[in-house]
């Protein structure tokens, strides 16, 4: 298939709503994969880990292609476009190693400090254990969402990352202005997401405190209200930032894009409730950044009318045939 040109994306009957592709779209996992995977813990230079859920394909050899997929806040592996994808990638014959950030899944117990959007050492020192794993594979690097955000960033830090034989990097609805973003889902249409995440976080500072001694508490008093005062109050303070603001403009992906010289693709919704769409009118075009923007969409939701993709889920195919086109270069 020829990249420039992608299947315009048709929604499913009743389905031209951001809100219904969000909701619906997390919600219907669709076929069930199981998990075949081997996880393996990668230990950080702080002390911290993370666990990588390594799909082996059984012809699977040296020199054939990798990729790297990172998710989204109060995901993991096992969140449904994780399994999906890889399902898929798998499939084709590629190797995938799926990331636990810190504190989530598999490393929800693992680590002193917690994932958030600019970590990019993180997915950096993955990228060096990948590497070591596979020296003579090309690696293509996937993030959704929060995801997206941080490999951007690493995009735009590392050049051209020939040292990780990285070939392509692609993100899908990232949010590259974490304090627009982070207002956008403060506002009255959007804080059902809002409180959804909270909640998510909320609940799992909660239980690392129940489960690990010296992990980091919620200030004494604080009950935040959204995800910008979880924010401020806790993933700036546990992470060495001064306050959200000084997070958000430290981590955000925006300002690195022009400094992207990898091949790197951008998928977004018009529609997207979480991440605004307008967010991406002023970002450089070049030959090696791409923005695909669709009309509908939602968040990582793109559930599709029959007959364009072997099944409804257009994001993953997109992804799938940009990852295959690459690695066979």
């Amino acid at each position: 298939m020829n990249e420039s040109a992608i299947p315009e994306f048709q929604p499913c009957l009743l389905m031209s709503c951001g809100h219904r592709q969000t909701v619906l779209g997390n919600l219907l996992f669709g076929s069930r994969f199981p998990y075949t995977a081997r996880p393996q813990t990668l230990s950080l230079s702080d002390g911290d880990q993370l666990v990588v859920h390594d799909d082996l394909p059984a012809q699977w050899k040296p020199a054939d292609p990798v990729a790297v997929l990172v998710h989204g806040l109060g995901g993991n592996h096992r969140s449904g476009y994780m399994v999906r994808v890889a399902a898929k990638l798998k499939r084709q014959g590629v190797r995938v190693f799926r990331m636990d950030q810190r504190g989530c899944g598999a490393a929800e117990f693992l680590s002193m400090k917690t994932a958030h959007a600019g970590r990019s050492d993180d997915i950096a020192d993955l990228l060096d254990w990948v590497t070591g794993c596979c020296p003579q594979s090309a690696v293509t690097l996937v993030g959704f969402s929060l995801g997206g955000n941080a490999v951007l960033k690493l995009a735009g830090e590392s050049g051209s990352a020939a040292k990780w034989n990285l070939q392509s990097v692609i993100a899908v609805a990232p949010p590259i202005d974490l304090e627009y973003c982070a207002v956008n889902l403060s506002r009255p249409e959007r804080r059902f997401y809002d409180r959804r995440f909270l909640r998510q976080l909320c609940r799992q500072v909660r239980k690392r405190c129940q489960r690990m001694a010296a992990a980091e508490e919620l200030p004494s008093g604080a009950r935040p209200r959204s995800v910008f005062e979880f924010d401020d109050c806790y993933t700036s303070r546990v992470n060495g930032f001064q306050d959200a603001q000084d997070y958000y403009a430290l981590s955000s992906a925006g300002p690195l894009l022009e400094s992207i010289s990898i091949e790197t693709k951008i998928l977004v919704a018009e529609d997207d409730p979480v991440v605004p769409s307008e967010i991406f009118n002023e970002i450089p075009q070049s030959d090696c950044l791409r923005l695909f923007k669709t009309q509908h969409g939602g968040h990582l939701g793109y559930l599709g009318v029959k007959g364009v993709d072997r099944d409804r889920r257009w994001m993953d195919w997109r992804i799938v045939n940009w990852v295959i086109s690459q690695a066979f270069k």
